[in-house]
């Protein structure tokens, strides 16, 4: 995704973004919203409170890969989840999953051809939700309403 959701005008002692940070909520209500890594692309963006921000060794980790690697890894990264009502990821819980990392070359091209195909489906949903207007629309013209 690449669309920003909210701004601000203040930018005094905030944390900004690194290209290829990789972003996970640090408090959620239902503990499945914690295993959901984002990885963005821009340097000096405006990051939020209650974030995890992760910073891999570029020489090493592609933001992009590890991010799609962590949503996959989500019930591993639920092994480290706390709380009750208010669920809870700490940096220092996290750092303890484990993670297998291709070569650097390899993990580019894997995470580059997995954001071609999600701009495909992308691309294929929205020709599906008009194609299901078009139904719709023509479902209405051959069986109209009868008014009572």
């Amino acid at each position: 995704m690449r669309d920003t959701k909210s701004y601000t005008d203040s930018t005094n002692n905030c944390v900004k973004s690194e290209e290829e940070d990789v972003l996970m909520p640090t408090s959620d209500v239902t503990p499945n919203g914690l295993a959901k890594a984002s990885c963005i692309k821009e340097k000096g963006v405006v990051l939020g409170g209650d974030i995890l921000i992760i910073r891999a060794n570029k020489q090493l980790a592609f933001g992009e890969f590890l991010s799609r690697y962590i949503r996959y890894k989500e019930q591993d990264v639920l092994r480290y989840v706390s709380g009750t009502t208010v669920f809870h990821l700490y940096s220092s819980s996290i750092s303890k999953l484990k993670i297998a990392l291709p070569e650097l070359e390899e993990q580019q091209k894997i995470a580059h051809c997995l954001s071609s195909l999600d701009e495909v489906i992308g691309l294929e949903s929205h020709k599906l939700d008009a194609l299901k207007n078009l139904k719709k629309g023509l479902m209405q013209q051959l069986f109209p309403q009868e008014v009572a």
